[in-house]
């Protein structure tokens, strides 16, 4: 039970903050509108007596200060607006935790940590922001000595009091002392929740690994390697959220902050994260249009990485070897060198002639190839190309008079008066310059796409360019790429090494300004992909997070990290590991635990509940027609969520259409609402949470390879509090034995 006197204590200073945070409240809004009106008045006015109008150096410069003043108004009122949001945030919960702290050699004092912070009128902070430098003690320690690092320098002090408080609506509800065993209590009980349609934030429950993460500025490149479940989005949205809180002392905007992420979908579930939080939306961009922007308008569409997929989970496994070969060879780090040496060798056999006005040598093939390859030109291939046709431009310019005069002289007599041979002549002159810069434009033009259609389809250019032997299958892999060398939809391998291709012989400046990236599903890129990321972002630091048991596509290993360290070369690197799973019950991340070989020591949350359920059905009809009624029952224990997750998009589809229900198809890579039932494939369920989880057929037929040991680990740890697998005729040899068959 509350003491009554502290409880007294904690409603006033509750009360007090709210009746600060509605005077603050009143006070914005009044401003805002009344701001509002005087724009809207001093605009009105301005048209009124003519300022839009008329065509004078005065008329326009004052339209010039109007827009100016519009402008700047725009912005405070943006500003103000930004305000209201965040107070009207903290009207609902003003904050969420509580720490006494005494500094060393100061009085102690109550901080109250919240979402945002709040000043009274006299500037004394009454709510501080989660993410200021002395809130990091309420996730770090425990009551006794602290210390936290603050601009100033460490400050070290001790912790009487840690304590937690649920309001809710505006109403303090209730709030207790957060010894470790209350504290997970709390965690317990906010895990048990619901799910909603969009990912929630975590400030009041981060926990003291996921806070070294978040608050990590000091290293360049932060690499986290975190078992499903163990929050890696959320704690990478929260870490930025704490960048751009920090990066208004160093000039951090949103516009300097890119996501990479895996599909449209995963987008929208993560899109109100950073909006809660108080931040603008960063960009996010999956791969395949960082290719398309890179490739440019050439007509080429690209595959996308979820229809690769879906290609790969759906293809006899012959044709599936051959994708996955293919794949695994144009994405490797030695194909990219491959291509590094593919450009200098393309270089040292591009073909010039000499350049003639007349009779007159203006340029040698042997000047132009030296100027192309000199060692000390640090500009890109095709700048060098556009220097040198400006160069030989020039060049016929300047000889271009002495040639008309020449051409006069050969003129002269032979028509019947002096402008016929001037006609004659600039003719003749037209018809050369025509030739001479068609012979230009032919000696500094590449075709890329003939170029790389040669190096993926040229078993002996390949095995050059390898230069340690043979390239493995190499004569197999040509005559696979030859067979769809001409598409003009670029598979998702080809569009990638096309694309890096083409940053070898261009510069790409698009990216120049961006300063933190956070690449989430690191796993499932390859070293081609982040040596694209290391010449598109040269300047970036990165926050990478991944799960080398949730690959899809393709088996990795804890190696996959050393791979990402040596080709983005950063020079303070910092590799954590994140073994507490949150999301799963005990049960279900026990079931879940029995796909996966290497456990990187997992922990589950000490959270109970129901049994994985494993069905077997004699037929795919008899468990479709049974799948309303297993829907039927996680609805009526609580699950809100329900996910069927089938392997493919094509199991998925059919198993929609035979529901017949209330229900959503997850197919295409665009956004939804993820709530009710959804059919989805597994590709497109990563990253994503639900109450209730159906794996579709998990029998031996479908789920056999180590990939597909893989995907049923990424498929059940989905589940937030059920889990029920079902499959006809034989189980998966994966899946536990002498379950019982209906």
């Amino acid at each position: 039970m509350q003491d009554t006197e502290v409880a007294q204590q904690e409603q006033q200073y509750f009360d007090m903050v709210m009746s600060e945070i509605e005077r603050q409240l009143r006070e914005q809004v009044a401003a805002y509108e009344h701001a509002e009106q005087e724009l809207q008045v001093y605009l009105n006015s301005s048209w009124e007596d003519g300022t839009h109008m008329g065509a004078s150096i005065d008329r326009l410069i004052e339209a010039v200060q109007i827009g100016k003043f519009a402008r700047t108004q725009e912005l405070l009122a943006d500003k103000r607006m930004e305000r209201i949001k965040a107070l009207r945030k903290l009207s609902d919960s003003a904050y969420f935790a509580r720490v006494d702290f005494k500094e060393d050699e100061e009085p102690e004092e109550k901080i109250y940590i919240g979402r945002h912070s709040l000043y009274d009128a006299d500037r004394s902070l009454l709510v501080y922001d989660w993410r200021a430098p002395i809130s990091s003690i309420f996730y770090r320690f425990e009551k006794g000595p602290v210390s936290y690092d603050a601009p100033q320098g460490q400050v070290s002090g001790e912790v009487s009091l840690k304590r937690q408080y649920e309001i809710r609506k505006g109403v303090l509800k209730y709030f207790f002392d957060a010894d470790v065993e209350i504290s997970d209590e709390f965690l317990r009980r906010m895990l048990s929740q619901n799910t909603s349609a969009h990912m929630k934030t975590i400030v009041e429950t981060i926990q003291k690994e996921q806070d070294v993460i978040i608050r990590d500025s000091s290293n360049d490149l932060l690499i986290v390697q975190g078992v499903a479940g163990s929050g890696k989005t959320s704690i990478a949205l929260h870490r930025i959220a704490y960048l751009m809180y920090e990066g208004l002392q160093k000039h951090l905007n949103a516009s300097d902050i890119l996501i990479i992420s895996p599909n449209t979908v995963f987008e929208s579930y993560i899109s109100t994260v950073l909006p809660e939080l108080g931040e603008q939306n960063i960009q996010t961009l999956e791969f395949e249009a960082i290719a398309a922007e890179v490739i440019g308008e050439s007509g080429l569409q690209i595959q996308s990485k979820n229809d690769y997929l879906e290609t790969l989970l759906s293809v006899p496994a012959g044709e599936r070897r051959r994708l996955a070969m293919d794949m695994a060879f144009k994405t490797s780090g030695g194909f990219a060198s491959m291509i590094r040496k593919y450009r200098d060798d393309c270089l040292r056999h591009m073909t010039f002639y000499d350049l003639y006005v007349g009779q007159e040598k203006v340029a040698k093939k042997e000047e132009l190839h030296e100027l192309l390859t000199r060692a000390q030109d640090r500009a890109s291939v095709e700048g060098r190309l556009e220097r040198l046709r400006g160069n030989l431009a020039e060049r016929l310019r300047v000889a271009q008079p002495q040639r008309h005069q020449e051409l006069m002289r050969q003129e002269e007599g032979r028509h019947e008066d002096s402008e016929e041979d001037e006609i004659y002549a600039r003719m003749t002159a037209l018809r050369e310059a025509r030739r001479n810069h068609g012979l230009i434009t032919e000696m500094t033009r590449l075709d890329y796409r003939a170029l790389y259609r040669r190096l993926i389809t040229d078993p002996a250019l390949l095995n050059q360019l390898y230069g340690n032997g043979q390239v493995p299958h190499v004569e197999e892999m040509c005559a696979y790429s030859a067979e769809h060398a001409n598409d003009e939809r670029l598979s998702y391998a080809d569009a990638m090494a096309f694309a890096w291709m083409l940053l070898q012989f261009r510069r790409n400046e698009s990216y120049r300004g961006i300063k933190q990236v956070v690449v989430d599903e690191a796993q499932d890129y390859a070293p081609l992909q982040y040596e694209m990321l290391a010449k598109l972002f040269p300047y970036a630091r990165y926050t990478v997070l991944g799960d080398v048991n949730q690959s899809i596509g393709k088996t990795e290993d804890e190696r996959v990290y050393d791979r990402i360290e040596h080709i983005l070369k950063k020079r303070m690197n910092l590799r954590m590991t994140l073994r507490k799973s949150f999301r799963c019950t005990n049960q279900i991340i026990s079931y879940a635990s029995r796909f996966i070989e290497d456990h990187y020591g997992l922990e589950s949350f000490n959270r109970d509940g129901g049994e994985v359920r494993v069905t077997g059905y004699d037929t795919e009809d008899a468990l479709l027609k049974e799948l309303p009624l297993l829907i039927g029952k996680m609805h009526e224990e609580g699950c809100e969520s329900i996910a069927v997750i089938a392997k493919t998009g094509v199991g998925a589809a059919a198993a929609y259409s035979a529901y017949g229900l209330d229900a959503q198809l997850i197919l295409k890579d665009r956004e939804y609402d993820l709530t009710g039932v959804m059919f989805m494939p597994i590709y497109l369920a990563k990253g994503l949470e639900f109450d209730g989880v159906i794996v579709l057929d998990a029998d031996a037929e479908t789920y056999r390879s180590k990939m597909d040991r893989r995907l049923l680990y990424v498929a059940c740890t989905r589940a937030l509090h059920a889990l029920h697998l079902v499959y006809s005729g034989s189980p998966s040899a994966f899946l536990k034995e002498g379950e019982r068959n209906v």
